[in-house]
Protein backbone atom coordinates (compact mmCIF):
# COMPACT_ATOMS: atom_id res chain seq x y z
CA UNK A 1 0.00 0.00 0.00
CA UNK A 2 1.39 3.40 -1.03
CA UNK A 3 2.76 5.74 2.01
CA UNK A 4 -0.27 8.07 1.40
CA UNK A 5 -2.96 5.98 1.44
CA UNK A 6 -1.89 4.40 4.72
CA UNK A 7 -2.04 8.09 6.14
CA UNK A 8 -5.29 8.79 4.94
CA UNK A 9 -6.21 5.38 6.50
CA UNK A 10 -4.99 6.49 9.29
CA UNK A 11 -6.40 9.88 9.81
CA UNK A 12 -10.27 8.45 9.06
CA UNK A 13 -9.66 5.55 11.49
CA UNK A 14 -8.51 8.16 13.77
CA UNK A 15 -11.92 10.18 13.32
CA UNK A 16 -14.04 7.07 13.60
CA UNK A 17 -12.37 6.22 16.89
CA UNK A 18 -13.13 9.99 18.26
CA UNK A 19 -16.84 9.49 16.79
CA UNK A 20 -17.19 6.27 18.95
CA UNK A 21 -16.08 7.92 21.63
CA UNK A 22 -17.96 10.69 21.72
CA UNK A 23 -21.24 10.23 19.96
CA UNK A 24 -21.29 6.76 18.73
CA UNK A 25 -23.11 5.35 21.70
CA UNK A 26 -25.06 8.32 22.19
CA UNK A 27 -28.97 7.86 22.22
CA UNK A 28 -30.31 10.41 19.49
CA UNK A 29 -32.55 12.48 22.09
CA UNK A 30 -36.52 12.49 22.05
CA UNK A 31 -37.39 15.64 19.87
CA UNK A 32 -41.08 16.59 19.84
CA UNK A 33 -40.66 19.03 16.81
CA UNK A 34 -39.47 16.39 14.59
CA UNK A 35 -42.13 13.94 15.38
CA UNK A 36 -45.18 16.27 15.00
CA UNK A 37 -43.84 18.24 12.01
CA UNK A 38 -41.25 17.89 9.54
CA UNK A 39 -37.65 19.25 10.84
CA UNK A 40 -37.71 21.48 7.73
CA UNK A 41 -41.35 22.83 7.79
CA UNK A 42 -40.18 26.49 7.67
CA UNK A 43 -44.32 27.74 8.12
CA UNK A 44 -46.07 25.35 10.33
CA UNK A 45 -42.98 24.84 12.90
CA UNK A 46 -40.12 27.28 12.31
CA UNK A 47 -42.07 30.28 12.00
CA UNK A 48 -45.16 29.14 14.03
CA UNK A 49 -42.36 28.67 16.80
CA UNK A 50 -40.63 31.94 16.60
CA UNK A 51 -43.29 33.76 16.07
CA UNK A 52 -44.52 32.38 19.56
CA UNK A 53 -41.14 33.26 21.63
CA UNK A 54 -41.29 36.35 19.99
CA UNK A 55 -44.23 37.29 21.04
CA UNK A 56 -44.02 35.72 24.61
CA UNK A 57 -44.38 38.01 27.31
CA UNK A 58 -43.37 37.54 31.03
CA UNK A 59 -45.85 35.96 33.04
CA UNK A 60 -45.01 37.73 36.26
CA UNK A 61 -44.00 41.26 34.62
CA UNK A 62 -45.59 41.56 31.29
CA UNK A 63 -42.43 42.56 29.56
CA UNK A 64 -41.58 41.53 26.28
CA UNK A 65 -37.62 40.30 26.87
CA UNK A 66 -37.65 38.13 23.97
CA UNK A 67 -38.57 40.52 21.89
CA UNK A 68 -36.51 42.89 22.51
CA UNK A 69 -33.58 41.01 23.09
CA UNK A 70 -33.97 39.74 18.93
CA UNK A 71 -33.86 43.29 17.91
CA UNK A 72 -30.74 43.95 19.96
CA UNK A 73 -29.22 41.46 18.54
CA UNK A 74 -30.46 41.33 14.62
CA UNK A 75 -30.99 45.32 14.42
CA UNK A 76 -29.22 46.88 17.13
CA UNK A 77 -32.67 48.80 17.67
CA UNK A 78 -32.94 50.20 21.19
CA UNK A 79 -35.95 49.80 23.72
CA UNK A 80 -36.64 52.99 24.71
CA UNK A 81 -37.44 54.27 21.55
CA UNK A 82 -40.88 52.49 21.52
CA UNK A 83 -44.05 52.09 23.19
CA UNK A 84 -43.97 48.32 24.10
CA UNK A 85 -47.25 48.39 25.25
CA UNK A 86 -48.41 48.99 21.24
CA UNK A 87 -46.19 46.01 19.78
CA UNK A 88 -47.44 42.86 18.45
CA UNK A 89 -46.20 40.20 16.71
CA UNK A 90 -48.34 38.64 13.76
CA UNK A 91 -47.65 35.37 11.51
CA UNK A 92 -48.33 34.34 7.90
CA UNK A 93 -50.01 38.23 7.82
CA UNK A 94 -50.74 38.79 3.94
CA UNK A 95 -48.28 36.10 3.28
CA UNK A 96 -45.40 37.56 5.62
CA UNK A 97 -43.98 34.58 7.57
CA UNK A 98 -43.87 36.92 11.05
CA UNK A 99 -44.33 40.52 10.80
CA UNK A 100 -43.27 42.91 14.50
CA UNK A 101 -45.10 46.22 14.44
CA UNK A 102 -43.52 48.42 17.41
CA UNK A 103 -46.33 51.39 17.84
CA UNK A 104 -47.80 53.05 14.31
CA UNK A 105 -44.32 53.91 12.90
CA UNK A 106 -41.81 50.89 12.78
CA UNK A 107 -42.36 47.65 11.03
CA UNK A 108 -40.16 44.26 10.86
CA UNK A 109 -40.58 41.70 8.08
CA UNK A 110 -39.36 38.50 8.84
CA UNK A 111 -39.07 36.28 5.49
CA UNK A 112 -38.02 32.56 7.17
CA UNK A 113 -36.52 30.09 4.04
CA UNK A 114 -35.60 26.32 4.96
CA UNK A 115 -35.86 24.91 1.80
CA UNK A 116 -38.24 26.96 -0.40
CA UNK A 117 -36.94 29.15 -3.02
CA UNK A 118 -37.43 32.96 -3.50
CA UNK A 119 -40.45 34.18 -5.06
CA UNK A 120 -40.14 36.92 -7.60
CA UNK A 121 -39.74 40.15 -5.86
CA UNK A 122 -41.18 38.34 -2.96
CA UNK A 123 -39.33 40.87 -0.40
CA UNK A 124 -40.24 43.77 -2.19
CA UNK A 125 -43.58 43.36 -2.48
CA UNK A 126 -43.84 42.39 1.33
CA UNK A 127 -42.18 45.94 1.98
CA UNK A 128 -44.11 47.72 -0.26
CA UNK A 129 -47.03 46.04 1.34
CA UNK A 130 -46.16 47.25 4.72
CA UNK A 131 -45.77 50.43 3.25
CA UNK A 132 -48.57 51.30 2.31
CA UNK A 133 -50.10 50.54 5.76
CA UNK A 134 -48.71 53.70 6.65
CA UNK A 135 -45.27 52.29 8.29
CA UNK A 136 -42.20 54.94 7.95
CA UNK A 137 -39.76 52.48 9.09
CA UNK A 138 -39.26 49.21 7.31
CA UNK A 139 -36.49 46.84 8.61
CA UNK A 140 -36.74 43.43 6.25
CA UNK A 141 -34.75 40.38 7.80
CA UNK A 142 -33.95 37.26 5.69
CA UNK A 143 -33.65 34.27 8.05
CA UNK A 144 -31.86 31.15 6.62
CA UNK A 145 -30.31 28.60 7.74
CA UNK A 146 -26.90 29.30 6.70
CA UNK A 147 -27.34 33.41 6.39
CA UNK A 148 -27.48 33.33 2.38
CA UNK A 149 -27.99 36.38 0.86
CA UNK A 150 -31.86 36.75 -0.99
CA UNK A 151 -31.87 36.21 -4.45
CA UNK A 152 -31.80 39.46 -7.11
CA UNK A 153 -35.32 38.26 -8.38
CA UNK A 154 -36.53 38.28 -4.40
CA UNK A 155 -35.27 41.86 -3.31
CA UNK A 156 -36.45 43.59 -7.10
CA UNK A 157 -35.75 47.10 -6.63
CA UNK A 158 -34.77 46.86 -2.83
CA UNK A 159 -31.25 47.17 -2.32
CA UNK A 160 -29.09 44.38 -0.83
CA UNK A 161 -28.01 46.53 1.92
CA UNK A 162 -31.42 47.40 3.34
CA UNK A 163 -31.94 43.88 3.52
CA UNK A 164 -30.63 41.85 7.42
CA UNK A 165 -29.30 38.07 7.13
CA UNK A 166 -28.98 36.09 9.71
CA UNK A 167 -29.03 32.61 9.71
CA UNK A 168 -30.13 29.70 11.93
CA UNK A 169 -26.34 28.70 12.24
CA UNK A 170 -25.27 31.88 13.15
CA UNK A 171 -23.82 32.33 17.15
CA UNK A 172 -26.50 35.26 17.45
CA UNK A 173 -30.03 33.61 16.34
CA UNK A 174 -28.66 30.13 18.76
CA UNK A 175 -27.30 32.68 21.60
CA UNK A 176 -31.11 34.56 21.31
CA UNK A 177 -32.54 30.91 21.65
CA UNK A 178 -30.49 29.94 24.83
CA UNK A 179 -31.33 33.66 26.18
CA UNK A 180 -34.80 32.75 25.76
CA UNK A 181 -34.01 29.49 27.59
CA UNK A 182 -32.67 31.28 30.27
CA UNK A 183 -35.53 33.91 30.86
CA UNK A 184 -37.77 30.84 31.30
CA UNK A 185 -36.72 29.24 34.04
CA UNK A 186 -39.68 29.42 35.94
CA UNK A 187 -41.74 27.96 32.68
CA UNK A 188 -40.40 24.71 32.38
CA UNK A 189 -42.85 23.74 29.88
CA UNK A 190 -41.80 26.65 27.30
CA UNK A 191 -37.92 25.73 28.39
CA UNK A 192 -37.79 22.46 27.59
CA UNK A 193 -39.03 23.57 24.30
CA UNK A 194 -36.69 25.69 23.78
CA UNK A 195 -33.82 23.01 24.32
CA UNK A 196 -35.54 20.67 21.81
CA UNK A 197 -35.94 23.43 19.28
CA UNK A 198 -32.16 24.53 20.05
CA UNK A 199 -31.22 21.02 19.55
CA UNK A 200 -33.69 20.71 15.85
CA UNK A 201 -32.19 24.01 14.86
CA UNK A 202 -28.08 22.54 14.92
CA UNK A 203 -28.99 19.35 13.78
CA UNK A 204 -30.51 21.07 10.44
CA UNK A 205 -27.76 23.46 10.60
CA UNK A 206 -24.93 21.42 11.37
CA UNK A 207 -23.68 22.99 14.58
CA UNK A 208 -24.65 20.21 16.98
CA UNK A 209 -21.29 18.88 17.17
CA UNK A 210 -19.45 22.13 19.02
CA UNK A 211 -18.48 20.21 22.38
CA UNK A 212 -16.05 17.31 22.94
CA UNK A 213 -15.81 15.53 19.32
CA UNK A 214 -15.35 18.68 17.17
CA UNK A 215 -13.15 19.82 19.68
CA UNK A 216 -11.32 16.81 19.38
CA UNK A 217 -11.44 16.51 15.53
CA UNK A 218 -9.63 20.24 16.03
CA UNK A 219 -6.47 18.68 17.45
CA UNK A 220 -6.21 16.08 15.54
CA UNK A 221 -6.51 18.08 12.50
CA UNK A 222 -3.81 20.31 14.25
CA UNK A 223 -0.90 17.61 14.56
CA UNK A 224 1.51 16.96 11.59
CA UNK A 225 0.17 17.35 8.01
CA UNK A 226 -3.38 16.02 8.79
CA UNK A 227 -4.75 19.34 7.61
CA UNK A 228 -3.44 18.87 4.35
CA UNK A 229 -4.69 15.07 4.57
CA UNK A 230 -8.45 16.23 5.81
CA UNK A 231 -8.55 18.84 2.52
CA UNK A 232 -7.56 16.17 0.52
CA UNK A 233 -10.41 13.81 1.56
CA UNK A 234 -13.03 16.52 1.36
CA UNK A 235 -12.31 17.21 -2.27
CA UNK A 236 -12.74 13.22 -2.49
CA UNK A 237 -15.87 13.32 -0.74
CA UNK A 238 -17.03 15.51 -3.16
CA UNK A 239 -16.06 13.81 -5.83
CA UNK A 240 -17.72 10.63 -4.71
CA UNK A 241 -20.70 12.60 -4.11
CA UNK A 242 -20.44 13.58 -7.90
CA UNK A 243 -20.16 10.49 -9.17
CA UNK A 244 -22.90 8.42 -6.45
CA UNK A 245 -24.99 10.87 -8.04
CA UNK A 246 -24.73 9.95 -11.56
CA UNK A 247 -25.07 6.90 -11.03
CA UNK A 248 -28.22 7.06 -9.67
CA UNK A 249 -29.45 8.98 -12.64
CA UNK A 250 -28.37 6.36 -14.62
CA UNK A 251 -30.20 3.95 -12.77
CA UNK A 252 -33.69 5.90 -12.57
CA UNK A 253 -33.17 6.36 -16.11
CA UNK A 254 -32.49 2.81 -16.88
CA UNK A 255 -35.29 1.76 -14.64
CA UNK A 256 -38.10 4.07 -15.85
CA UNK A 257 -37.01 2.39 -19.46
CA UNK A 258 -38.24 -1.24 -18.11
CA UNK A 259 -41.07 -0.39 -16.95
CA UNK A 260 -42.46 2.00 -19.27
CA UNK A 261 -40.01 1.61 -22.31
CA UNK A 262 -39.58 5.36 -22.14
CA UNK A 263 -35.75 6.78 -23.21
CA UNK A 264 -35.42 9.56 -20.59
CA UNK A 265 -32.67 11.68 -20.88
CA UNK A 266 -30.68 14.69 -19.52
CA UNK A 267 -32.04 17.71 -19.16
CA UNK A 268 -30.69 19.98 -21.83
CA UNK A 269 -29.16 22.53 -21.24
CA UNK A 270 -26.91 24.98 -23.61
CA UNK A 271 -24.31 25.81 -20.68
CA UNK A 272 -24.54 22.92 -19.00
CA UNK A 273 -24.17 19.10 -19.11
CA UNK A 274 -25.85 17.08 -16.43
CA UNK A 275 -22.27 16.20 -14.74
CA UNK A 276 -21.73 20.06 -14.64
CA UNK A 277 -25.17 20.36 -13.26
CA UNK A 278 -24.42 18.09 -10.40
CA UNK A 279 -21.09 19.31 -9.91
CA UNK A 280 -22.17 22.59 -9.36
CA UNK A 281 -24.41 21.56 -7.19
CA UNK A 282 -22.10 20.32 -4.51
CA UNK A 283 -19.93 23.27 -5.61
CA UNK A 284 -22.54 26.14 -4.82
CA UNK A 285 -25.55 23.83 -3.90
CA UNK A 286 -27.46 25.11 -7.08
CA UNK A 287 -30.70 23.28 -8.19
CA UNK A 288 -32.65 22.67 -11.29
CA UNK A 289 -31.32 19.86 -13.12
CA UNK A 290 -32.74 16.46 -13.62
CA UNK A 291 -34.02 14.00 -16.90
CA UNK A 292 -36.83 14.10 -19.52
CA UNK A 293 -38.85 12.82 -22.18
CA UNK A 294 -41.45 13.93 -24.53
CA UNK A 295 -45.08 14.09 -23.69
CA UNK A 296 -46.83 12.30 -26.87
CA UNK A 297 -49.33 14.80 -28.00
CA UNK A 298 -48.31 17.84 -26.35
CA UNK A 299 -46.58 20.61 -27.70
CA UNK A 300 -45.25 22.45 -25.08
CA UNK A 301 -45.03 19.68 -22.00
CA UNK A 302 -42.49 16.66 -21.39
CA UNK A 303 -42.47 14.18 -18.16
CA UNK A 304 -39.64 15.66 -15.97
CA UNK A 305 -37.73 14.39 -12.89
CA UNK A 306 -35.91 17.18 -11.74
CA UNK A 307 -33.43 18.09 -8.45
CA UNK A 308 -34.84 21.08 -7.51
CA UNK A 309 -36.15 22.29 -4.04
CA UNK A 310 -40.31 22.97 -3.07
CA UNK A 311 -42.24 22.95 -0.31
CA UNK A 312 -39.81 21.00 1.74
CA UNK A 313 -38.63 18.62 -0.65
CA UNK A 314 -35.79 18.42 -2.96
CA UNK A 315 -37.01 16.15 -5.90
CA UNK A 316 -39.97 16.76 -8.13
CA UNK A 317 -41.11 14.79 -11.18
CA UNK A 318 -44.24 14.72 -13.19
CA UNK A 319 -45.06 16.76 -16.24
CA UNK A 320 -43.40 19.94 -16.81
CA UNK A 321 -43.37 23.21 -18.79
CA UNK A 322 -40.74 23.11 -21.69
CA UNK A 323 -38.29 26.01 -21.22
CA UNK A 324 -37.41 27.97 -23.88
CA UNK A 325 -40.00 30.48 -25.70
CA UNK A 326 -43.28 28.48 -26.32
CA UNK A 327 -47.33 29.65 -27.29
CA UNK A 328 -48.32 30.80 -23.65
CA UNK A 329 -52.21 30.22 -25.04
CA UNK A 330 -51.21 26.68 -26.52
CA UNK A 331 -49.08 25.58 -22.91
CA UNK A 332 -52.47 27.22 -20.88
CA UNK A 333 -54.95 24.65 -22.55
CA UNK A 334 -52.82 21.86 -22.86
CA UNK A 335 -51.75 22.44 -18.94
CA UNK A 336 -55.87 22.51 -18.51
CA UNK A 337 -56.02 19.79 -20.82
CA UNK A 338 -53.20 17.51 -17.92
CA UNK A 339 -55.01 18.35 -14.82
CA UNK A 340 -58.47 17.04 -16.30
CA UNK A 341 -57.07 13.48 -17.29
CA UNK A 342 -55.40 13.28 -14.36
CA UNK A 343 -58.49 14.28 -12.16
CA UNK A 344 -60.22 11.36 -10.89
CA UNK A 345 -57.40 8.74 -11.31
CA UNK A 346 -55.29 7.14 -8.74
CA UNK A 347 -53.50 10.15 -8.90
CA UNK A 348 -55.46 12.50 -7.60
CA UNK A 349 -54.59 13.74 -4.20
CA UNK A 350 -51.11 13.32 -5.02
CA UNK A 351 -50.16 15.32 -6.80
CA UNK A 352 -49.72 19.70 -6.77
CA UNK A 353 -49.27 22.27 -9.91
CA UNK A 354 -48.03 25.35 -10.04
CA UNK A 355 -46.81 27.68 -13.09
CA UNK A 356 -44.01 25.75 -14.47
CA UNK A 357 -45.20 22.04 -13.73
CA UNK A 358 -49.38 21.00 -14.52
CA UNK A 359 -49.08 18.24 -12.48
CA UNK A 360 -46.14 17.17 -9.73
CA UNK A 361 -44.89 15.04 -7.08
CA UNK A 362 -42.56 15.58 -4.52
CA UNK A 363 -40.23 13.67 -2.79
CA UNK A 364 -36.33 13.16 -0.91
CA UNK A 365 -33.17 12.54 -2.58
CA UNK A 366 -31.24 10.09 -1.05
CA UNK A 367 -27.74 11.61 0.64
CA UNK A 368 -24.93 9.43 1.34
CA UNK A 369 -23.61 12.03 3.99
CA UNK A 370 -26.50 11.73 6.05
CA UNK A 371 -26.73 7.65 6.28
CA UNK A 372 -24.72 5.01 6.17
CA UNK A 373 -23.89 2.98 2.83
CA UNK A 374 -25.98 0.05 3.49
CA UNK A 375 -29.16 2.81 4.46
CA UNK A 376 -28.31 4.79 1.14
CA UNK A 377 -28.82 2.13 -1.10
CA UNK A 378 -31.90 1.25 0.71
CA UNK A 379 -32.90 4.97 -0.17
CA UNK A 380 -31.67 4.07 -3.54
CA UNK A 381 -33.37 1.23 -4.31
CA UNK A 382 -36.80 3.21 -2.72
CA UNK A 383 -36.57 6.38 -4.66
CA UNK A 384 -35.38 4.76 -7.77
CA UNK A 385 -38.75 2.50 -7.65
CA UNK A 386 -40.63 5.01 -6.25
CA UNK A 387 -39.54 7.43 -9.72
CA UNK A 388 -40.40 4.80 -12.25
CA UNK A 389 -43.74 3.67 -10.78
CA UNK A 390 -44.73 7.25 -10.73
CA UNK A 391 -43.60 7.68 -14.07
CA UNK A 392 -45.51 4.50 -15.17
CA UNK A 393 -48.94 5.73 -13.49
CA UNK A 394 -48.93 8.81 -14.95
CA UNK A 395 -47.68 8.04 -18.37
CA UNK A 396 -51.08 5.12 -18.52
CA UNK A 397 -53.21 7.96 -16.70
CA UNK A 398 -52.76 10.68 -19.87
CA UNK A 399 -52.96 7.30 -22.19
CA UNK A 400 -56.21 6.09 -21.13
CA UNK A 401 -57.55 9.69 -20.84
CA UNK A 402 -56.80 10.58 -23.87
CA UNK A 403 -58.15 7.50 -25.74
CA UNK A 404 -61.76 7.34 -23.98
CA UNK A 405 -62.11 11.25 -24.92
CA UNK A 406 -61.01 10.39 -28.48
CA UNK A 407 -57.72 13.03 -28.33
CA UNK A 408 -55.72 10.41 -29.92
CA UNK A 409 -58.05 9.55 -33.22
CA UNK A 410 -56.63 11.21 -36.51
CA UNK A 411 -59.38 13.67 -37.63
CA UNK A 412 -61.83 12.59 -40.28
CA UNK A 413 -60.87 12.64 -43.85
CA UNK A 414 -62.99 15.26 -45.39
CA UNK A 415 -65.25 14.22 -48.46
CA UNK A 416 -64.61 14.69 -52.19
CA UNK A 417 -65.55 17.85 -52.95
CA UNK A 418 -66.05 19.64 -49.70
Amino acid sequence: MAPRVQEYKTLLNFVGLLHKAHEGDRPRPFNLFSVLRGARDEVRLHSRFLAALLDHRDHRTKGQENLKDFLRAVLSLKDDRFDWAKSMVQKERSNIDILITLGDQVAVVIENKIDHGDEERQLERYVETVDSWGYEEIHPIYLTLDGRPPSPESIGSLSLERVTRIGYSSNAFQDWLRNCQRRAFDEPELRGSIVQYLRLVQELTGTDRKGGYMGALKELLKEGNNLCLAQDISDAIRETMIELELCLWTRVKREIGDRTGLGFTDFPNSVRTLREAVGNHYHKSQHGYGIVHDLPGYETLWLRVSREKYKGHDTIYGVSRRPGPIDQTLFERESCEIRRLLKGDLLAGRGDSTCWWPYLRLTRFPDLRKSSREEYDKEVESFTREIADGMDEIRRAIERGRAEQGLDKPPPERAAGA
